[in-house]
């Protein structure tokens, strides 16, 4: 099976490179207007087959591409190769507005092609038998940086956009609340904090991008129950009173721990059977209305 790997950036270097070139049954196309890197990494992966435009690929016959480009590309790059009936992996942001997003889901489904979105969130072992639980009843998600305010949409579609995926699960909405602090009287967003109700569960996520450290920390709610990560390897699990640490195996490989081999597994199984998988699609295509209605709300705040 071949899979086409378009940009050749941080993401693509340091996730996706190091699982694909070690999955059997897997022949990697590699595509980067930058020749050097693309030298570059053809000879490190010892990948045969490269070049330097979306374009070319087609003549290569990928079964599958993957997108690392930049998001404001995602959009055009991924259409080109849906209407080629080419399925398309492309990072979060699937396009950087909710219209251009479902233009891409409608192409999808007229073409019969699956598109099929990267959030590895919704795939790290330590707290994903919990956070699926029946008995969950709230869940509290924050991510937070240093120095990096942005513009409304910028700041929603390309990083907090995690952060509503990660809590938005089961896709209908109700009771929204947004809370917003810009910096200054400027219109770059600093802190976003916005709570709803789904499903019968209470749901916080929010960002602090003026903050003293980056960092994230998931809060999960069950009954008499509940789980406290601030990473992707270690917790503390409390019931009845008392507290339990739980850990990742010491052995577990990062990129294992941080969801992306599960998340690839999955891609790669819709390559081969040509059928995207419902859930998964129809929470991208929430999620990525949910970031525009957040987005406009800013918006009609400045």
């Amino acid at each position: 099976m071949k899979i086409a790997l378009i940009g050749l950036g941080d993401i693509a270097s340091k996730a996706y490179l190091p699982i694909l070139s070690q999955t059997p049954n897997i022949e990697l196309i590699l595509c980067s207007r930058n020749i050097q890197v693309l030298k570059n990494h053809c000879h490190r992966y010892q990948i045969k087959q490269g070049c330097t435009n979306i374009f070319s690929l087609k003549e290569l016959n990928p079964d599958g591409v993957m997108i690392h480009t930049s998001s404001e590309s995602h959009h055009t790059i991924a259409s080109y190769f849906l209407k080629l009936g080419i399925p398309v992996f492309v990072d979060k942001p699937g396009a950087m507005t909710f219209h251009e997003f479902r233009e891409l889901s409608e192409l999808s489904e007229q073409k019969n092609t699956p598109l099929f979105v990267g959030f590895n969130r919704r795939y790290i072992p330590i707290w994903n038998e919990a956070i699926h639980s029946n008995d969950l009843r709230s869940i509290h998600w924050k991510k937070n940086r240093v120095n990096l305010v942005a513009m409304p949409r910028d700041y929603i579609f390309n990083d907090f956009i995690h952060v509503i995926d990660s809590v938005n699960i089961d896709g209908e909405l109700s009771d929204v609340d947004i809370n917003i602090n810009f910096i200054g009287k400027g219109s770059k967003l600093s802190t976003i904090n916005v709570d709803w109700k789904q499903s019968g569960k209470i749901l916080t996520a929010s960002m602090n991008r003026e903050y003293g450290k980056t960092c994230e920390s998931v809060e999960l709610s069950l009954i008499n129950e509940s789980y406290l990560f601030n990473n992707f390897t270690q917790g503390v699990y409390c019931i009845n009173g008392t507290e339990q640490i739980i850990r990742s195996s010491d052995w577990s490989d990062t990129l294992y721990t941080k969801g992306f081999h599960s998340m690839v597994e999955h891609w790669l199984d819709i390559v081969r059977n040509r059928e995207s998988n419902i859930g998964h699609t129809q929470r991208s295509y929430s999620t990525h209305s949910v970031c525009e209605t957040i987005t406009q709300h800013i918006m009609d705040r400045l």
